[in-house]
């Protein structure tokens, strides 16, 4: 699944044997996506691979190449499992933002 956006909730998607599981970035540093409670397993690749201005909360990476890919100004993973994945975060570029949670609900 592929998302380019500029600020979103992306919420409940479960995504599952694909060889990458989730790809999102956000464009506009002036309100960050919110990716929260998806589930990426089984992914050959990774379970996320999340770019700019998006901040990673309760999601669920099992069983993945990678489970989470985090690049450029990414906040979390707060609150995630991580399991079973042959690397578990990758942080490459940028600054990797821990934070529980940059707006409220």
């Amino acid at each position: 699944m592929n998302i380019t956006t500029t600020q979103a909730d992306i919420t409940g998607n479960e995504i599952h044997n694909n060889d990458r599981g989730l790809y999102l970035q956000d464009n506009d540093a002036t309100a960050r996506t919110v990716l929260r409670g998806n589930r990426a397993l089984d992914n050959k690749v990774e379970g996320f691979l999340l770019f700019d201005y998006v901040d990673a909360i309760e999601n669920t990476a099992w069983a993945n190449g990678t489970g989470i890919v985090m690049q450029r100004n990414v906040g979390g993973p707060d609150a995630t499992p991580i399991s079973a994945n042959v690397t578990g975060i990758q942080a490459k570029d940028g600054q990797v933002l821990q934070k529980p949670c940059l707006r409220q609900r």
